[in-house]
């Protein structure tokens, strides 16, 4: 029989599965706070739980699946990248983000993506499979026991949470719950590409948390050549599914823009993105695109840049540039991955040739 990911247990089940043990009520706190607070990595480092306990848990329960294939961390910006291996032996990506008091967790919820977004380079390695709740949470896990407890987290790594929406509901409670990581659900924000009924499903969680919307490009001729999802789900689909989270929710939507020279930085385009941006009272999150090779796209100057986000703010939206991290780590979604699954192939490529 194989073992259970420990993270995929949410704390009342842990303490239905020690009160069980005949252990008293508080052995089961302590497991949390070791699992959670002291964030061990090992039943065998709970000191002070009883050693029967330790082992019906080891008996039970594996301590995480994932395993550290690489770690990279900036010489810019501290900014550090984690590559974490799959049982079955795919790769999936989580970052963590400095910002004076604010440190970031960026967490993947699947291994690869199936929009094959045209700038993204998680998109060009394929898609495999989606995440547990407890593969979702276990990265977390990982940053915090490696470097600092994340004062923040994005759903915004590998694939599209809201195409893996119960998992992702799963692990927010898992991550908000007081007895777990205790995070507000404030602090917390999903991104989604604009997959309807997922955002609907998220509105219905008991924390709701913050949505941000992959846009990327302010019409429906322009989303769809660079997301193929848009001939699925239209603006005028998403637009109204967005009012409703912030009517249902009361949280407030952000708009995330890649900036691509020669491609959706005209004037044209400013217009559009700024009436969206006050049609819905959200703001817009600007980040320069970050080089793809199969894309074909191209970075804007910095002048470029600040030339488009003042052309917002000249039109009434509340527009920042976000400030690109880790770009000499190979930080942008899927690049750590892509490269990994590169390598591996590299033996049958040259079998092929012979």
């Amino acid at each position: 029989m194989s073992l259970r990911n420990l993270f995929d247990v949410g704390p009342e089940e842990l303490r239905a599965f020690v009160a069980g043990l005949g252990a008293p009520r508080f052995c089961a706190e302590q497991v949390l706070h070791w699992i959670y607070r002291r964030r061990a990595d090992r039943f065998g480092a709970m000191a002070n739980v009883p050693a029967s306990v330790r082992r019906a848990l080891q008996a039970e329960y594996r301590f995480g699946v994932l395993a550290l294939l690489e770690r990279q961390q900036s010489g810019r910006d501290l900014t550090t990248k984690f590559l974490l291996g799959l049982p079955e032996g795919d790769g999936i990506e989580a970052v963590f983000m400095r910002d004076r008091d604010r440190v970031t967790g960026c967490l993947s919820v699947q291994a690869g993506c199936p929009l094959a977004c045209r700038f993204c380079a998680t998109g060009y390695a394929g898609f495999t499979r989606n995440l547990s709740a407890g593969e979702i949470v276990e990265q977390l896990h990982i940053i915090a026991r490696t470097l600092d407890p994340p004062t923040h987290v994005v759903y915004m790594g590998m694939g599209e949470p809201l195409l893996n929406v119960a998992a992702v509901m799963d692990s927010i409670r898992r991550l908000t719950d007081p007895a777990a990581f205790g995070l507000s659900p404030r602090r917390i924000t999903v991104s989604t590409a604009g997959i309807v009924p997922g955002i609907e499903r998220l509105a219905t969680l008991e924390r709701p948390v913050n949505l941000a919307l992959s846009l990327h490009a302010p019409n429906d001729a322009l989303r769809a050549e660079l997301m193929p999802i848009n001939r699925q789900y239209p603006l005028d689909r998403v637009i109204p599914a967005l009012k409703r989270y912030l009517r249902e929710t009361g949280r407030r939507i952000t708009l995330e823009y890649i900036m691509i020279a020669g491609c959706n930085m005209e004037a044209a385009h400013a217009a559009e993105l700024a009436a969206i941006a006050r049609e819905n009272a959200a703001r817009i999150n600007l980040v320069a695109f970050n080089p793809v090779r199969e894309s074909g796209l191209r970075t804007p100057s910095a002048e470029e840049e600040g030339a488009f986000r003042d052309r917002l703010r000249a039109l009434g939206a509340d527009a920042m540039i976000r400030f690109r991290r880790g770009r000499d780590i190979n930080a942008a979604c899927g690049q750590l991955r892509g490269r990994r699954l590169e390598t591996r192939s590299e033996p049958d490529r040259t079998a092929r040739r012979r």
